[in-house]
């Protein structure tokens, strides 16, 4: 749960940035689902599998 927290507090930032939304790899654009699903994530699905 505290993990959780720390990584909404620090998208919290992210998000009110114009990077909000593009993926941290490869910058194309995190579908609102995926971000709805992971508010947390800052990497399309794509990105998401490379470790």
């Amino acid at each position: 749960m505290r993990t959780e927290l720390a990584l909404l507090s620090r998208n919290q930032q992210w998000l009110n940035s114009d990077e909000a939304g593009y993926c941290d790899l490869c910058g194309d654009n995190i579908p609102l689902k995926r971000l709805l699903a992971a508010p947390h994530t800052r990497r399309c699905f794509d990105c998401s599998q490379i470790p």
